[in-house]
């Protein structure tokens, strides 16, 4: 797992966004708006956070079920995961000769996660029929 030398992690400084990180954000956005109905089963709402890049709440019931660009501050959170983008590169790009170990990225502080990754894997479930899934290991 190889972090880029020049990453300034003191900055608060927006980062630009990647293709393969708006075509994952715009999955998200895909499968909540096409299983509407079935969020209910994910069991808790998600907050994704790529570091400095983009936010994603998925708020799976009440009036207010769907996604938001922004953490919401009314929907308690079941998941979290952050994540800066080169990390999620390698996750949603595996490279056989640099493996990412998600295990010791959280361990290391790298990525944060706190909650039940069940939630996300059940979210992620509902895009596996979908034609061109990307989906993140959280194994």
């Amino acid at each position: 797992m190889s972090k880029p030398e020049d990453e300034d992690q003191g900055s608060d400084m927006a980062i630009e966004m990647l293709d393969i990180t708006e075509a994952y954000l715009e999955l998200i956005d895909r499968v909540a708006a096409e299983n509407v109905g079935a969020l209910e089963t994910i069991g808790g709402n998600i907050l994704i956070d790529i570091e400095g890049v983009a936010t994603r709440t998925i708020v799976t019931s009440g009036p207010r079920k769907g996604v938001y660009p922004e953490a919401t501050e009314t929907d308690p959170i079941a998941f979290f995961l952050s994540v800066p983008q080169w990390a999620l590169l390698h996750m949603l790009e595996p490279d056989e000769t640099d493996p990412f170990d998600l295990e010791a990225a959280v361990e290391e502080g790298i990525v944060g996660m706190e909650g039940d990754p069940k939630l996300y894997e059940r979210f992620m479930n509902l895009a596996r029929n979908k034609r061109n899934a990307l989906s993140v290991r959280m194994h």
